[in-house]
């Protein structure tokens, strides 16, 4: 149930955001073998005051990524920065070196879907 929040100051119509959640979502499907794509949240704040080293007027970005925590190991990681910022930079037209990527892990008993809180088993 990963959800996948951008922050940007680039402005982006609802096509490019529906082209770039649909995009993403692909993505954090390849990286997280067994993870659906209709339990993938993707969140899209575009036109947004977004300052980086001072300076608001350059397009950039912020990536927070919140997953259970037992999903989101290392090479996890590193596989969806990997592949979510050239989406980023490819659509937005944010740099590497102007995005961040914030993860931010969840125990599963936190985390709710509809009625049913979360249960994995390993």
């Amino acid at each position: 149930m990963p959800l996948i929040t951008i922050t940007t100051n680039v402005e982006c119509s609802p096509e490019g955001k529906a082209k770039l959640a649909q995009l993403i979502n692909q993505e954090v499907t390849n990286t997280h073998s067994g993870t659906p794509a209709s339990h993938v949240h993707v969140h899209i704040m575009a036109s947004e005051f977004l300052s980086f080293g001072g300076d608001a007027n350059s397009p950039c970005a912020t990536v927070t990524v919140k997953c259970a925590a037992q999903l989101l190991d290392g090479a996890a990681r590193k596989s969806l920065v990997e592949r979510i910022v050239p989406l980023l930079q490819s659509n937005l037209g944010c740099s590497p070196e102007r995005t961040t990527t914030f993860f931010h892990e969840v125990p599963v008993e936190a985390i709710a879907v509809g009625t049913n809180i979360m249960v994995f088993s390993k």
